[in-house]
């Protein structure tokens, strides 16, 4: 009898499944340049012929040297997901070729994960801790199809991961001490593409711009690795909704750029946590002082999305030398939401470029 009731009493349950994070992907940062940082994150109708922009392809069709484009970001936030952490956001390339072409390819961090809890689930009493985020990247080419007007075309993924460190305790009947499990839950997201189109309309007096990205499906892979005993996997599909960028700029003087921007995405759902749809509007200025100086500002407003209601100001500069061959980004912004919330971010670029294949 005594053999039996201890056989009872330590007979295991299933253990819960992948529980995720509760913000789901995190808080997303949209991908962009240094310098599109430092005008409030408009790109989308602004010309940029250094770093390609993320939110229009079409928009860096004009690019006449082959240029390398790094950028990190250093943070300072309340969301502890961001707080303290410096990570390499945008890195570009442009390629320009006979034809008008121009290739081009970027990859950016999008979103980051870093929280904990202690969480009871039937018989379990357990603690996690999850770490990780996702990435994006697009390559694809440009296409001048006048001097004033150009078309982009590529493809557009999403990758990443999302860790979940897992001790949990199995408080037994009687005299029996509690048994405890560790292991770690790993949910991989395999590059899921999907087609981006851009279009430019570049004049002497203004500009516009215009993206879409369709939605972009690819497979979740969870893995459960014990400590001792191995680990198991499953697999099931996974959707990042498609997304929408208007952009226009005008120069009221030779010196002088205003721009706007407006990016538009449906719903997010991924790891049992959703994002509402919503829009980002973005406003920014710069100003050629000469000398190879610029400099800039701007702010953005959110409804919906990660943040909702969040509001960023932000200001920047650059600096270009080697005969206009290289050029450093810097750009600070200051996010407030959720009335006493705020984040402070340093973004520090450089590009730098060459003229290759006779150009």
């Amino acid at each position: 009898m005594t053999a039996m009731l201890l056989m009872a009493a330590l007979a295991v349950p299933s253990l819960p499944d992948f529980i995720p994070p509760p913000e789901g992907i995190g808080p997303e940062m949209l991908p962009v340049s240094g310098r599109a940082f430092g005008m409030g994150g408009t790109c989308v109708g602004l010309a940029d012929s250094a770093a390609l922009s993320a939110g229009n392809p079409a928009a860096s069709a004009w690019a006449d040297r082959t240029g390398i484009y790094f950028g990190s970001v250093f943070t300072w936030s309340d969301d502890p997901a961001w707080h303290g952490r410096s990570a390499f956001p945008y890195v570009s390339l442009l390629f320009p070729l006979p034809g008008r072409i121009v290739l081009s390819g970027y990859f950016a961090g999008r979103s980051q994960v870093s929280s904990s809890d202690t969480l009871y689930i039937d018989e379990f009493t357990g603690i996690y801790e999850w770490s990780g985020g996702l990435g994006e990247a697009y390559t694809g080419l440009s296409v001048r199809a006048s001097d004033w007007l150009a078309f982009s075309l590529g493809g557009r993924c999403t990758f990443g991961k999302v860790v979940s460190d897992v001790s949990l305790t199995r408080e037994m009947p009687g005299p029996f001490h509690p048994l405890n499990y560790t292991y770690r839950d790993d949910a991989r997201f395999l590059p899921s593409w999907g087609i981006m189109l851009g279009m430019f309309l570049n004049s002497d007096l203004f500009d516009l711009g215009f993206s879409v990205t369709t939605d972009r499906t690819g497979e979740l892979e969870l893995t459960r690795d014990f400590a001792a005993t191995g680990s198991d996997s499953t697999v099931e599909n996974y959707t990042i909704p498609g997304e929408l960028s208007l952009g226009v700029s005008i120069r009221p003087v030779s010196r002088i750029v205003l721009a706007g921007d407006i990016f538009i995405r449906k719903r997010l759902t991924l790891l049992n946590a959703s994002v509402d749809d919503g829009t980002t509007l973005s406003a920014g200025a710069e100003v050629d002082l000469g000398r190879g100086i610029s400099t800039r500002g701007g702010l953005s407003f959110t409804s919906g999305l990660w943040r909702d209601g969040s509001v960023r100001y932000s200001v920047g500069g650059s600096y270009s030398f080697g005969d206009g061959r290289a050029r450093v980004d810097i750009g600070v912004g200051h996010e407030v939401w959720d009335d006493d919330r705020n984040e402070t971010s340093l973004f520090v670029c450089l590009w730098a470029a060459e003229r290759w294949l006779g150009r």
